[in-house]
C-alpha cells in the first residue's frame, strides 16, 4: 500500500470510535490472513494444471494430476506437455495443441516430421528434402538448417544455443539465427547450462561462455556447469569450482559424483551414494546402492539388499518405501512420475498413490513411438 494511502487511513481511523476501530482492524487482519493462506496454498499446490499422456483402447489422450481424463481420447500419438504445449498425431497429420486441446498448427506427416519437444518456445521438425526447421508453436519458421551440412544436430535449444556436428566431424555451437559461434575441433560438447557449456576430451575439460569464448581449461574430468559451478575430478582429487575459477570446497575419497540439482549433489563413497549441500557438507549420508538427483524436492533411491526403489525428500525422510520396481519419468512438472509397481507401469503422485494404471512400457518403441510407427 502506498505511504500516502496508509497515512490517510490512519488519520481516518484515529477519528473513529473505539468500537469501529476495533472492528476495522479485525476485518483488516482477516483479509491479510486470507491472503496469506491463499499464497500458502498456491505455493504448496500439487501442480493440478499439469497434463500427462495416457493410452486407452489404442488411442491417446491426457489426464490431470488426479487421474481424471481431460478432453478427448482420440489421438494416435501424443507427447508430454512442455511449456504448456504438446504434439498430437491423428490421421497422418500432426498438430501443436495447448492443454485444452486447441490446435495452433497442423501439418502432414508426409511433408514434415517433428523430432523434438517444445523448448524455449520452438521445436524441431525434419523434411524429406533434408532440411531441419525450428518452428514456433504457431508454425512460424525461426531457423532453417541444411541437414546435409551436419552429421547431427541437437533436437532443442538450451540457453538459446544449439549443438551441432559439422561435416568434418567437429562439433559446433549455433545461435538462434544459425550463426556458428564456436567450433570445438575433436572435443565433445554438452548443452549449455546457466549460459556455460562444457567442452571436453579424455584428458581435460574446458568451459565456454554464452558467446562461445573460452573461460578456462582444467586437467581431469569436469562435470556440467550447474548452480554456480562444477565438479572437477583429477586422479584422487575432487573439488568444486565456482564460475570465476575459484575453489569452493574439496572432497575426499569420492569415487563418483553428479552435478548439483536443487541445492544437493550426489556423491559416491565406499560404493554407496549420498547427497551433499552447496558447501560440501553431508546432507544425506551415503547409504544407497543406487540413487537419482532431486527433482521437485523428491529423489528415487535404492537401499542395499533390495531391488525396489523408494522415494525420499531433501531431509532423507522416506516418502514411498520400497514399492517401485523401475522408473522412466521423474516427477514431471512436480506432479506425477511414470513408475513400475509390481508388474504394471503407472502414474504415481507425490504421496505414492497410483492415479492411473496399465500404461504401456516406456521401453516399447511401438507403444510410445512419436510419431506412431
Amino acid at each position: 500500500m502506498p505511504l500516502r494511502s496508509t497515512i490517510i487511513i490512519k488519520e481516518k481511523i484515529s477519528n473513529m470510535s473505539g468500537v469501529r476501530v476495533k472492528t476495522i482492524f479485525m476485518l483488516w487482519a482477516f483479509i491479510v490472513l486470507m491472503l496469506v493462506i491463499g499464497c500458502w496454498e498456491n505455493s504448496n499446490s500439487d501442480h493440478s494444471s499439469s497434463l500427462f499422456p495416457v493410452k486407452v483402447d489404442g488411442k491417446w489422450g491426457y489426464i490431470d494430476s488426479t487421474g481424471s481424463i481431460v478432453g478427448e481420447i482420440k489421438y494416435e500419438g501424443l507427447s508430454f506437455i512442455s511449456e504448456g504445449f504438446g504434439i498430437a498425431y491423428a490421421q497422418n497429420t500432426w498438430s501443436v495443441i495447448d492443454q485444452k486441446g486447441k490446435a495452433f498448427f497442423v501439418a502432414s506427416l508426409d511433408s514434415l516430421m517433428p523430432v523434438g519437444n517444445i523448448n524455449e518456445g520452438v521445436f524441431k521438425v525434419a523434411s524429406k528434402e533434408g532440411y531441419g526447421y525450428f518452428l514456433t508453436v504457431s508454425g512460424e519458421e525461426m531457423l532453417k538448417l541444411d541437414q546435409r551440412k551436419f552429421h547431427w544436430t541437437a533436437s532443442e535449444f538450451n540457453d538459446e544455443r544449439l549443438i551441432v556436428s559439422l561435416e568434418n566431424g567437429d562439433f559446433g555451437i549455433l545461435n538462434r539465427s544459425g550463426k556458428l559461434l564456436y567450433q570445438t575441433g575433436k572435443y565433445r560438447i554438452d548443452n549449455y547450462s546457466e549460459k556455460v557449456a562444457r567442452v571436453y576430451n579424455s584428458e581435460e575439460t574446458c568451459y565456454l561462455n554464452h558467446q562461445g569464448e573460452l573461460l578456462y581449461c582444467f586437467r581431469g574430468r569436469g562435470l556440467t556447469f550447474s548452480e554456480g559451478g562444477f565438479f572437477l575430478k583429477d586422479r584422487n582429487e575432487t573439488k568444486f569450482i565456482n564460475k570465476d575459477g575459484s575453489i569452493r570446497f574439496y572432497l575426499e575419497a569420492v569415487q563418483d559424483m553428479y552435478s548439483f540439482s536443487e541445492g544437493l549433489a550426489m556423491i559416491k563413497k565406499e560404493g554407496l551414494w549420498g547427497y551433499i549441500d552447496k558447501h560440501g557438507k553431508i546432507s544425506i549420508p551415503n547409504r544407497y546402492s543406487s540413487a537419482h538427483s532431486f527433482h521437485h524436492d523428491l529423489a528415487f533411491v535404492r537401499e542395499q539388499g533390495t531391488d525396489l526403489w523408494s522415494i525420499i525428500d531433501k531431509k532423507g525422510s522416506i516418502v514411498v518405501d520400497k514399492k517401485i520396481k523401475d522408473m522412466a519419468q521423474p516427477f514431471f512438472e512436480g506432479a506425477l512420475a511414470l513408475v513400475k509397481v509390481d508388474d504394471t507401469w503407472c502414474y504415481m503422485n507425490r504421496k505414492g498413490e497410483i492415479v492411473w494404471k496399465n500404461m504401456p512400457s516406456p521401453y516399447s518403441e511401438t507403444q510410445w513411438s512419436i510419431p506412431p510407427s
